[in-house]
C-alpha cells in the first residue's frame, strides 16, 4: 500500500475534507488512497467500516468539489454496502464488538439520511428505511455507554474509533436529539482522556491494548485525538485515518472543564466503573420496556457481543441462534464456534461451556473498577479485582507511567491454540493466559498470579511465570537484585517487590518464575526519598510474603493483604474496591446515573441524559 498522505502538516495548508476534495480535484493530491479504500468497502474486508467513515467526512464536507467519476463510485460503494450482521452478505467483517457497532451504525444513519430516496442495493431498503433502523440503534449504543460506560475500558486504541465515529456524527447530523446525546457521550470520552493523562499522553488500564500502545501511549491511534484537544502542536492531518476526521471537526467543541482537567497539577485520584458483567445483561435488556420479543433478542446479543462475550454460560445461547438466524458461520472470526451448532438446547450449551472451559471466555469484557493515581511525577492506574484466575484476551490489568514515556506492566504470557483473521491474543505481552488478582491504593498496588486453576478448551502450553516490562535503558539508574527492581528517570522512582527470584531475560523483560508469582509495586518522588539509594533502601526493608492465598507486603508504615478472590486490606481495614461511576476531583458520580455533573474552576458541564439537556456554566471557586 502506498505511504498516506499529509494534507496541512503544522504551519502548513488549513485542514479538512473540503481542502482534501479540492485538492484532489486540482490535482494537488493523488487519490490512490481513497480508491484502495473504496476496494476495501467493495470487497467487505474487515475494518472496511473504518474506511466508509473516511469515505463518508469526504463526501459530506467536500463531494460536489470531488470529480464525477470518483464520486460516483465513493456512491456506488455506499449503497453497496453490508451495513449490519442482519444484511445480506458472508463476508468477514466484525460489526459486533463495542467500537464496530457505534462505526457501523454512524455510517449507515449518515449515508441513508444523505440518499434517503435511493434504493441501498444489499437489502432493498430505502434510505429513509435505514436511517430510522441506524437511529434506533445508535440511541440504545449511546444510553448503555452514558449510564455504564465503555466495556472496551479506557483503550486508546478504540476510544479513537468511537471518537472519531462520533464526531462524523455531530458534524453531519441534522436531528437535534441525536446530535446532543452523541455530544454528551463524546464528552465523557473526552473526560477520559483529560483525566488519564500523563505528561501528555492517554495512559491508563485498559480494556484492549496492543503491545505497542502498552509501551509507547504516544503512539497509539487515540495520540493526535489527544494532541488536537488538547495542546497547541497540531498533528499531521492524514485524511485516511478515521481520526483525522476529529482534528477537522467544526461543530463539536470540547467543554472547557474538561480542558482544565487535562491540565490540572497536583495530584489526583480517579475511581471509575466502567461496562457491564453479563449477569446484570438481562436486567438491562428489561429496562426497555417497549421492546417486542424479537427487540429484546437484538439487544441482548448486541449487548453481549459489544462485550465480546461469545462462549461464556450465559452468552453461548444467544451467540448460536444469531450464528444460525444471521448466517454468520462463514465469518472467519466466528468458525472457530462451529463444534456448538450441534448442540441442541440452551441449558445443555451452558452446561457444556461450563465443562469444557473454553479459552475464547477470556475475550468477554466484563466490568472494570479502574482506580488511577496520577501527579505531576507519575501515574498508576489498574482494574481491581478483575476476573482473576479467568483466561484473558487483550487487557492491560495495570500499568505504571513515568517521565520520558517510560510504561512498565506485568503479565502473565498467553498461549492459545485458537487460529482466526485478527492477532493471536493473549501473547507475550498482551492480554494475560491468566488473569491476576491485582488491587491499589494510590501509589501501591499488588499483583499475585495463581496459575494452578484447572486448563481450559483450546488452551496452549501454561507458562509458568508472570514478567515485568521494564525498559532500563529508559531509565536514568536502576538498581536490580533478586527480589528487587528499581529506577529513577529525572525526579519519579518506580519499584517492584518480587515474591520470586527476578531473572533478567532482555533489557526490558524481567521475569519471575512459578505456579504462583507475585509483584508489589510502589512508585513515588524526589520530595518522598530523596534519591534512589534511599528508595531502594525503604524497599529492601519491606517484605513480600504469600501464605495461604494472601500476598502480604509489610512495610515499615503500612502492610496490605490481597487474599486470591478475596479483598484487599490495609493496615487491618478491607479496602472498598466497588466503585461508582466516577469519583474524582470534580466529579461524584453513582452508577447507571441519569445526570453527570463536572464541576471546576473554570467551568461546569451538566449532561442529563432523561431530559437531553447538555449545559455549560460558569466555574465554582474552591476553597
Amino acid at each position: 500500500m502506498s505511504q498516506p498522505p499529509v494534507v496541512g502538516a503544522p504551519g502548513g495548508r488549513a485542514i479538512g475534507y473540503a481542502a482534501v476534495a479540492r485538492a484532489i480535484a486540482d490535482g494537488t493530491l493523488d487519490a490512490e488512497w481513497l480508491e484502495e479504500g473504496l476496494a476495501q468497502i467493495n470487497d467487505r474486508v474487515d475494518l472496511a467500516d473504518h474506511k466508509m467513515m473516511v469515505v463518508l467526512a469526504l463526501l459530506l464536507d467536500g463531494g460536489d468539489a470531488l470529480p464525477e467519476v470518483l464520486r460516483e463510485g465513493m456512491e456506488s460503494a455506499i449503497l453497496g454496502f453490508r451495513y449490519w450482521m442482519d444484511e445480506r452478505g458472508t463476508d468477514s467483517m466484525c460489526h459486533w464488538s463495542e467500537s464496530h457497532q457505534v462505526a457501523f451504525s454512524v455510517c449507515e444513519y449518515l449515508a441513508a439520511s444523505h440518499f434517503p430516496d435511493r434504493i441501498f442495493r444489499n437489502d432493498g431498503r430505502r434510505g429513509e428505511q435505514k436511517a430510522a433502523r441506524a437511529r434506533a440503534r445508535l440511541l440504545d449504543w449511546l444510553g448503555h455507554r452514558f449510564r455504564h460506560g465503555c466495556n472496551e475500558w479506557l483503550s486508546g486504541t478504540f476510544h479513537a474509533i468511537k471518537i472519531s465515529a462520533l464526531t462524523l456524527l455531530v458534524e453531519h447530523c441534522e436531528d437535534e436529539e441525536l446530535t446532543t446525546r452523541a455530544s454528551m457521550v463524546l464528552d465523557l470520552l473526552m473526560l477520559d482522556l483529560a483525566l488519564h493523562r500523563f505528561e501528555g499522553q492517554f495512559v491508563a488500564s485498559a480494556g484492549r491494548a496492543d503491545a505497542l500502545l502498552k509501551a509507547f501511549p504516544a503512539r497509539s491511534e487515540v495520540a493526535p485525538v489527544v494532541a488536537s484537544a488538547f495542546y497547541r502542536t497540531k498533528p499531521d492531518f492524514v485524511p485516511e485515518r478515521p481520526t483525522s476526521i476529529f482534528l477537522a471537526r467544526r461543530r463539536y467543541r470540547i467543554p472547557q472543564v474538561i480542558r482544565e482537567i487535562a491540565f490540572a497539577q497536583a495530584d489526583h485520584l480517579i475511581t471509575s466503573s466502567h461496562g457491564l458483567t453479563l449477569r446484570e445483561v438481562p436486567s438491562e435488556v428489561a429496562r426497555s420496556r417497549e421492546l417486542d420479543a424479537v427487540g429484546r433478542r437484538d439487544a441482548e446479543l448486541n449487548l453481549f457481543w459489544a462485550m465480546e462475550a461469545f462462549t461464556t454460560p450465559e452468552s453461548i445461547g444467544p451467540t448460536m441462534e444469531a450464528l444460525d438466524r444471521l448466517h454468520l458461520d462463514q465469518n472467519n472470526f466466528l468458525t472457530p464456534l462451529a463444534p456448538f451448532r450441534k448442540v441442541p438446547s440452551r441449558r445443555v450449551m451452558s452446561a457444556l461451556v461450563r465443562s469444557l472451559n473454553p479459552v475464547t471466555q477470556g475475550a468477554a469484557l466484563e466490568r472494570a473498577n479502574v482506580q488511577t493515581y496520577r501527579t505531576p511525577h507519575y501515574l498508576l492506574s489498574s482494574a481491581q479485582h478483575h476476573q482473576p484466575g479467568s483466561f484473558g484476551d487483550q487487557e492491560n490489568i495495570w500499568v505504571a507511567a513515568l517521565p520520558g514515556e517510560i510504561q512498565i506492566f506485568s503479565t502473565h504470557p498467553g498461549s492459545t491454540l485458537l487460529g482466526g483473521e485478527r492477532p493471536t491474543t493473549p501473547s507475550g505481552w498482551v492480554g494475560n493466559g491468566i488473569r491476576p488478582d491485582v488491587a491499589q491504593v494510590r501509589n501501591v498496588l499488588l499483583a499475585l498470579y495463581d496459575l494452578r486453576g484447572r486448563r481450559g478448551y483450546l488452551e496452549g502450553r501454561r507458562h509458568e511465570l508472570s514478567h515485568l516490562y521494564f525498559p532500563a535503558a529508559s531509565f536514568d539508574e536502576t538498581k536490580l537484585c533478586d527480589h528487587l527492581v528499581a529506577g529513577r528517570r529525572d525526579d519519579s522512582y518506580f519499584g517492584a517487590a518480587a515474591l520470586n527470584r527476578i531473572e533478567m531475560a532482555n533489557e526490558s523483560e524481567l521475569v519471575q518464575r512459578g505456579l504462583v508469582t507475585g509483584w508489589g509495586v510502589m512508585v513515588a518522588d524526589r520530595s518522598d526519598f530523596g534519591s534512589l539509594h534511599h528508595f531502594v533502601d525503604y524497599l529492601r526493608r519491606c517484605r513480600l510474603t504469600h501464605v495461604r492465598n494472601t500476598l502480604t507486603w509489610t512495610m515499615p508504615d503500612h502492610m496490605h493483604e490481597l487474599t486470591w478472590g478475596g479483598p484487599l486490606v490495609v493496615d487491618g481495614a478491607v479496602v472498598d474496591t466497588d466503585y461508582a461511576r466516577l469519583r474524582s476531583d470534580w466529579t461524584q458520580v453513582g452508577r447507571k446515573p441519569s445526570v453527570i455533573e463536572v464541576a471546576g474552576r473554570t467551568g461546569t458541564l451538566v449532561l442529563d441524559w432523561k431530559l437531553c439537556q447538555r449545559t455549560q456554566g460558569p466555574g465554582v471557586p474552591r476553597t
